[in-house]
């Protein structure tokens, strides 16, 4: 597979998110992201290394009330952090949202 490093961010030494792809590749292996996932995980990116309000990423996925959907997004997360292969890149913060903690070496140019 030829990966277009154009569209990619390198979230940790393991893990390339393809943004175009809506994928993660880890281990060499191709992993496809469901809507939902590829937009929780645009939401995290977006301030990455800040916690994001659990309501706030409720609203941005379902556009409705915080407790509507609070299992929901904790499915979500979990989802995506097996995809990611290192659930130490999503910390919770409990009672106040996630964050996506990713180093500044990982970052690609094109962020």
């Amino acid at each position: 597979m030829r990966l277009d490093l154009s569209n990619t961010v390198r979230l940790s030494a393991r893990c390339l998110w393809d943004r175009e792809r809506q994928s993660i590749l880890r281990s060499e292996k191709e992993i496809l992201l469901s809507d939902m996932e590829f937009r929780l995980l645009q939401e995290l990116f977006r301030k990455r290394n800040q916690i994001v309000p659990t309501s706030d990423l409720i609203y941005a996925l379902w556009n409705t009330a915080p407790t509507a959907c609070r299992a929901n997004l904790a499915n979500l997360i979990y989802r995506l952090r097996n995809h990611l292969g290192d659930r130490s890149l999503i910390v919770s913060v409990h009672g106040v949202g996630y964050m996506l903690r990713v180093s500044q070496d990982h970052l690609e140019k094109n962020c």
